[in-house]
């Protein structure tokens, strides 16, 4: 099932890896072990693509909505939202189907580490960041390269930047 429009995920369905917590957060803030992989999810691309830099919050309140429509031809993961006449009914329903889903099949999965700890891993994210800007930059002038302009070199680059 696709959490996000609460529509059964098909074999012939383009398809995302998505992450439930962004990257960066997730290293700072998740405990790295083998549960770590329920942080990602597969979804359907449309509707990763629709929600790709909303917030938690903002796509807590939009999943199982009209916001993630899903393919057109796909049915709802549980039948009770199907067999709704009542479309107001339908979208409630799926919208507790799908927040329910997120809460208790992927986020339960995940454990938080204390804040000590996530202080001590902004650190050395930002450590790690420091050192690979001034290799890019080393590297660029050594070899002559152009800077980077890729979306994951720039988001490397600016999180120097970034205050936590």
């Amino acid at each position: 099932m696709c959490f996000y429009c609460g529509k059964v995920i098909e074999k012939e369905d383009m398809t995302h890896s998505d992450h439930v917590i962004s990257i960066v957060q997730m290293l700072v803030s998740l405990k790295i072990d083998k549960n770590i992989l329920w942080n990602f999810e597969r979804v359907h691309k449309k509707c990763n693509l629709d929600a790709s830099k909303l917030p938690i919050n903002i796509l807590w309140n939009m999943i199982g909505t009209i916001a993630f429509p899903g393919p057109t031809y796909n049915r709802y993961a549980i039948d009770e939202v199907n067999n709704t006449i009542d479309h107001t009914e339908q979208l409630e329903l799926n919208q507790q189907w799908c927040r329910g889903y997120l809460l208790m099949e992927i986020l339960k999965n995940l454990e938080i580490v204390n804040q000590s700890e996530q202080k001590a891993r902004i650190i050395n994210i930002k450590n790690s960041v420091n050192i690979l800007y001034n290799t890019i930059e080393e590297l660029s002038y050594l070899v002559g390269f152009p800077k980077l302009d890729s979306d994951a070199a720039n988001i490397l680059l600016n999180m120097k930047y970034i205050k936590y």
